[in-house]
């Protein structure tokens, strides 16, 4: 006879049951997270058990009030807030704890939130840090193909962006891959070439608005590069074009463009094109980053490369990039490079410049992993030690990459911060000094490849006691945006003497650093020399120069004096750029200069006469710069 189990008696032996073999179980424990200040981070868990579930999440064993979700959402995370996260899970039959999830904020850089350039979710393409306005700080210009408005924020000088929305570059500038600006017609305003299905240049006009003209080359939707390749004062163009004989424009000294038909240079095929003088011998050349680098012959004449691990290894690349990052002197070339069937991440190629006109590639972690689906990286002196660092970009979900310069010809990947660690949709990169401290910040385009519509990210650098300088050229025998020029700057910098080598240029369309250079000085006080070689010819040094400013340099006018004839006067020419002014001075002994007259340019000469000339033994003469307008 079977004895009858009282119901309080199996109650208990059921809650007693269910609490050894049904307590929560966790099915997806919190992760590990690295962010940069300013950054908004979470932690997830997923359980299973009886419902309801309760949440209780801690912080360095201590737990947090009201944060009872199976998701920890912070925003706006400070130092303060990294340290150790884990939840207890409980139901009626007991609790278990998660494993312990690390935050790490890193303090290097903030990342912005609330700026109106991070909270448009356009599809962001190519990007450009410029000073449209010339007030002295960078605007920001983004370029998206399936937008209804190119995307162009004005710097407030406090930090601030506006975007703006009114006016023919917003509104006509839409549908563009690829940018490059530059000052055309040497106004001292910049203008603005976009790449569409046609060649479309944008104009400024003093009052600030843009005129748009067509370039007319067929098969203009990404590339474009932008250089003074005659040396003749104005900026040229090479653009992707089906027509070899359409590939490189000829600036006509009036605001326009005539294609230089007897060339074969071959760009059909490329989504990137960047020039820079790469053999040191004054003139531009540029590479197309399908793999061809063109030397600048002169007269008209490219000469393709076909020949050195340049030309043999550069394929699939989206986009190049030039910069000097074993401080040697000559430009070195980045490639980032994307598998045609994006089934793969493909390693990103360094070729280092040999400076004999050849180049070799570093074939060396972490650089010869293939790490992103990159369509474009950008070189920059994040932390001011005097060593160009490297950002790249993915556009396929995975990490973006920041790869920093060890000073002995290597890199190592940087793990921390939002930097290292966001991901989406990236197409491009570029860093500029937005907030006027010294330190490069980086601005980050997102697209839609990823899935989904992803904001832009905008990081402030927070900088750290190294030196900088930085140097703004303007041209006046050269093009006034000092495309093509160079400038290097020697300093000792813990203890060893450095020569760093910066080149102005457009970058390589997909991302336009500042038309200005950088340079991270170290422990550095000062610039023992700092010179700059003009695309003119012309070299000027400063010697001393003190750190930890932005400097403007404008070109010295070039003077030529005709030999007078007996009784004759003396005829000078001064050769500058429109809206300087001079005073010509005369001496006889090169130390009491007196003034002979002063002019402002109206165009690139000014003839002048020294009728006094034919009564004296000798005279002297220089031209010295007044004002600008």
């Amino acid at each position: 006879m079977n004895a009858k189990i009282p119901s309080l008696t199996l109650a208990a032996w059921l809650f007693a049951t269910l609490s050894t073999f049904g307590q929560p179980t966790i099915t997806r424990q919190p992760t590990d997270q690295s962010v940069s200040v300013g950054a908004n981070a979470s932690f997830s868990i997923t359980a299973s058990g009886l419902a309801p579930l309760i949440y209780r999440w801690h912080f360095n064993d201590t737990e947090l009030v009201g944060a009872t979700n199976r998701t920890l959402a912070l925003t706006n995370v400070q130092v303060v807030l990294g340290g150790n996260y884990a939840a207890v899970v409980s139901d009626s039959s007991g609790s278990v704890t998660s494993r312990v999830a690390v935050l790490e904020v890193d303090p290097s850089f903030t990342k912005i939130t609330d700026s109106p350039i991070v909270k448009d979710t356009a599809d962001g393409e190519g990007a450009a840090w410029v000073d449209i306005d010339n007030d002295g700080d960078l605007d920001l210009s983004v370029v998206s193909s399936d937008t209804p408005v190119h995307l162009l924020y004005r710097n407030d000088g406090n930090s601030g962006f506006v975007q703006v929305q009114d006016g023919v570059l917003p509104r006509e500038g839409a549908g563009a891959e690829t940018s490059a600006w530059v000052d055309i017609d040497n106004d001292k305003l910049l203008d603005v070439f976009l790449s569409k299905s046609t060649g479309h240049l944008f104009r400024q006009s003093p009052a600030g608005t843009f005129v748009r003209s067509v370039l007319g080359a067929p098969g203009l939707d990404w590339g474009v590069g932008a250089a003074d390749f005659d040396n003749d004062g104005f900026v040229d163009l090479v653009v992707r074009s089906t027509d070899p004989r359409k590939s490189v424009w000829l600036n006509n000294r009036m605001g326009g463009f005539a294609a230089l038909s007897n060339n074969s240079v071959a760009t059909s095929a490329t989504s990137s094109i960047a020039a820079a003088d790469f053999d040191n011998d004054g003139d531009s050349d540029f590479f197309v980053s399908r793999g061809r680098l063109y030397r600048n012959d002169g007269n008209g004449i490219f000469t393709p490369i076909t020949t050195g691990s340049l030309a043999q290894q550069g394929s699939n690349g989206t986009e190049a990039a030039w910069g000097d990052y074993d401080n040697d002197g000559d430009l070195d070339l980045f490639l980032a490079r994307i598998d045609g069937n994006f089934q793969q991440p493909l390693p990103p190629y360094l070729f280092r410049n040999n400076g004999d006109g050849t180049f070799t590639r570093i074939d060396e972690p972490p650089l010869n992993q293939g790490l992103a689906f990159a369509p474009s990286g950008s070189w920059g002196d994040y932390d001011n030690d005097g060593w160009l660092d490297l950002f790249l970009v993915d556009f396929l979900g995975l990490k973006n990459l920041l790869f920093h310069n060890n000073g002995d010809g290597t890199f190592h990947r940087i793990l921390s911060g939002s930097i290292a660690n966001d991901n989406g949709s990236s197409t491009s990169g570029v860093w500029g000094d937005y907030n006027r401290d010294g330190f490069l910040d980086l601005f980050v385009a997102n697209g839609a490849n990823g899935g989904g519509e992803v904001s832009d990210y905008l990081y402030r650098n927070n900088g750290n006691s190294n030196s900088w300088l930085t140097v703004k050229c303007v041209g006046t025998v050269s093009n006034r945006s000092a495309i093509g020029a160079k400038v290097r700057a020697k300093a000792t910098i813990n203890g060893k003497s450095i020569w760093q080598l910066r080149e102005i240029n457009t970058g390589g369309g997909w991302t336009q650093n500042p038309l200005e250079t950088h340079f991270g000085l170290g422990n550095a006080a000062s610039v023992e020399t700092l010179r700059i070689e003009w695309p003119s010819g012309t070299v000027q040094e400063m010697s001393n120069v003190k750190a930890k400013q932005l400097l403007t340099i404008i070109e010295p006018p070039r003077l030529q004096i005709a030999t007078p004839q007996t009784g004759n006067p003396a005829k000078l020419t001064v050769q500058s750029g429109v809206g300087f002014s001079y005073v010509l001075e005369i001496s006889e002994d090169l130390r009491n200069w007196t003034s002979l007259r002063t002019n402002i340019a109206a165009g690139l000469t000014l003839e002048f006469e020294d009728a006094d000339a034919a009564n004296f033994s000798r005279h002297f003469y220089r031209a010295r710069l007044l004002e600008t307008q």
